[in-house]
């Protein structure tokens, strides 16, 4: 039973070595090329997510605002109605039912 275990550590500990050396062949410029393009990827994706989350709050506040507008015409609206009725009422109670 041991010599299975041992056996199964050895070939991880061989894959180890093995990605260790073949990290070591790569030459350094192309890990600091890999590193300018990796960097790149990185700021590109954070400027898209900013891009992304400015537009979003924009809608947002564009949608607060469509809101704010008609709630502000219905109010508008029912003021109206309500001066019209007033005034009505007022024809009312000046002039009579049959007059007004």
């Amino acid at each position: 039973m041991s010599k299975k275990s041992s056996d199964g550590s050895n070939v991880i500990g061989g894959l180890v070595v093995f990605v260790v050396v073949l990290i070591a062949l790569v030459p350094k410029p192309v890990w600091i090329a890999l590193g300018v393009i990796v960097g790149a990827i990185i700021v590109s994706w954070v400027v898209w997510r900013i891009v992304a989350a400015v537009e979003a709050g924009r809608a947002a506040e564009e949608e607060r605002q469509r809101v704010e507008r008609a709630e502000q015409a219905a109010a508008e609206k029912r003021e109206r109605v309500e001066r019209v009725r007033k005034a009505k009422q007022r024809r009312i109670d000046t002039l009579g039912k049959q007059n007004a």
